[in-house]
């Protein structure tokens, strides 16, 4: 079995900026690779996802020694397939 999607990204933390730099990074590629599935979906003949609403959903585990910052909060990404 192929995994088709990476289930957890890991971040390191340097300051807050750069936190959101990389989780957007990270959630771009994420969505980039949903929709490369769902175009290869297409491509088999498989119909109804264009216009499709979807979410990339968030969790985080704070693994630093210091939690001081604390993280930022996030909020899911909404997306929809084209």
């Amino acid at each position: 079995m192929q995994t088709l999607f990476e289930r957890t990204t890991e971040l390191h933390w340097k300051d807050a900026a750069q936190f959101e730099l990389d989780l957007e990074r990270e959630v771009a590629r994420q969505i980039a690779e949903i929709r490369q599935f769902a175009r290869s979906l297409a491509e088999m003949g498989i119909e109804g996802l264009d216009g499709l609403k979807l979410q990339v959903l968030i969790e985080m585990e704070d693994g630093r020694r210091s939690k001081t910052p604390g993280l930022p909060a996030v909020e899911p990404r909404e997306f929809t397939l084209p």
